[in-house]
């Protein structure tokens, strides 16, 4: 078994409001120069009504790359990407989130782990 220093330990949480016809896009932190970072759990919740769509997907190549996708969230469960992935520098990490309503409170969360890419 292997363990993860706790110095390499990578979490981040992204807040959202709601907006009735429009896609809630939350950005992550852009990959540092000279970094890797996989990410092992990836989580949406909108604590307040159903959504349409939750996208996850990565930028930094002048594209949007899809790594996956849930449709028709039930409101107040927690939604997770069973896939673990890595990023390297100047990649991002985003979500896009159709179908909520005016001013819903939504999270998302990642846990992973990071280092340099020297590293790997």
């Amino acid at each position: 078994m292997s363990t993860i220093a706790k110095s390499n330990a990578f979490r981040e949480t992204q807040s959202g409001v709601g907006d009735t016809g429009a896609t809630v896009t939350l950005t992550f932190e852009t990959v540092p120069a000279g970094m890797w970072r996989r990410y092992d759990i990836v989580s949406v919740i909108n604590a307040d009504n159903t959504l349409d769509k939750a996208r996850l997907y990565m930028t930094g190549h002048g594209y949007n790359h899809l790594i996956d996708e849930h449709n028709t969230l039930t409101a107040n469960v927690l939604y997770w990407s069973p896939w673990s992935f890595t990023l390297v520098e100047g990649e991002t990490l985003k979500m896009d989130l159709t179908g909520s309503t005016d001013d819903d409170a939504i999270d998302a969360y990642v846990i992973g782990v990071e280092g340099f890419l020297g590293d790997m």
